[in-house]
């Protein structure tokens, strides 16, 4: 599976990047929306995992770009947050498109539960037919 995570303390996905690499799975990491659109018009990507809040990235400013554009919508989408989050919060997300939220610190076995419950539960978004997504498209 391709993951693409958009995160901005890329040093601290070192370790989960091996471990998930190990599984088969592979990694893109980018800091900011101008490279996740980068990224996604030349890899097909399988799973979104993106900071809430960031330096340079606004969590759901990028879910509702991306679940606004037809092409990036069907995309799984989870948010990583490091403030610990409630029920109401949790409705709100998914409400908006994100498949949950992950509490940083994030690990490997942590997204990876997130994979096997996207495979396990086609209706939340995995195609594994998926292409990347052309310029076109973005526009």
């Amino acid at each position: 599976m391709n993951l693409l995570f958009i995160y901005n303390q890329v040093s601290e996905l070192s370790q989960i990047e091996q471990g998930l690499s190990l599984q088969g799975h592979k990694i893109y990491v980018v800091r900011n929306l101008n490279d996740a659109l980068n990224t996604l018009s030349r890899v097909k990507i399988d799973l979104i995992l993106c900071e809430l809040v960031s330096e340079n990235i606004d969590g759901i400013q990028i879910l509702r770009r991306f679940k606004t554009n037809q092409s990036l919508s069907s995309i799984p989408f989870v948010l990583i947050s490091s403030v610990l989050t409630d029920d109401e919060d949790d409705k709100f997300f998914k409400k908006i498109g994100a498949l949950g939220i992950i509490e940083k610190p994030i690990t490997g076995k942590r997204v990876l539960e997130v994979i096997d419950n996207l495979i396990n539960n086609p209706h939340l978004g995995f195609d594994s037919s998926r292409k990347a997504i052309s310029d076109e498209e973005f526009f």
